[in-house]
């Protein structure tokens, strides 16, 4: 492997970091009402014990799960290193654009309504690519369930699911969240 190619393998490494062991984790979502989505994923993080700040952003409320909220992602003070969200498809380009102002470097997109819904979602798929690729930030998603990391060092489930899976020496991706449901349900033998 030539010198350029190892340094552009070791930069593309290091760019995920901020998504499988981010200092810091902003959640953003509009509803938080018991089982609504931003709940699940703001107590996903706290059940597993996940060794970083969350910082629930919601204009609309001032506590999530006993947290206080945020109006925005910029009103946050300090660093967010990544940033989930969790709002109606036609407002994730905008709050992935104050993501990247912000320094956010991992967004995990969960909300649903892009290339999948037709034409207009993929015109807002190729914004939110457009932003992330201008702010130099990493994306998993749109329209996923996220991202679960059981290493000690960060146990994070930033994820809709209650599971809680032990540490292993065993990754898992899946392009289907139903299917990543099922597998993370499993029992561990």
């Amino acid at each position: 492997m030539h010198k350029e190619e190892e340094e552009d393998r070791l930069a593309t490494i290091a760019s995920l970091q901020a998504i499988l062991y981010p200092k810091s984790i902003a959640v953003i979502g509009h509803r938080a009402t018991p089982g609504r989505l931003v709940n699940l994923l703001v107590r996903a993080l706290i059940e597993s014990d996940y060794v970083g700040a969350v910082y629930p952003v919601n204009p609309n409320i001032e506590v999530v799960s006993s947290i206080k909220t945020y109006p925005s992602v910029l009103a946050i003070p300090g660093e967010v290193e990544m940033a989930i969200i969790a709002v109606p498809a036609p407002v994730v380009p905008r709050v992935a654009e104050e993501c990247g102002q912000k320094g956010v470097k991992g967004l995990i997109v969960i909300s649903d309504g892009f290339k999948e819904s037709g034409p207009e979602g993929a015109v807002r798929e190729r914004e939110l690519r457009e932003i992330a690729l201008g702010h130099g930030m990493r994306v998993v998603g749109p329209n996923c369930m996220g991202v679960l990391n059981t290493d000690p060092a960060i146990s994070m489930n930033a994820t809709f699911s209650p599971a809680n899976n032990l540490p292993g020496n065993v990754s898992f991706l899946s392009q289907s969240g139903a299917m990543g449901e099922v597998i993370l349900a499993m029992p561990v033998l």
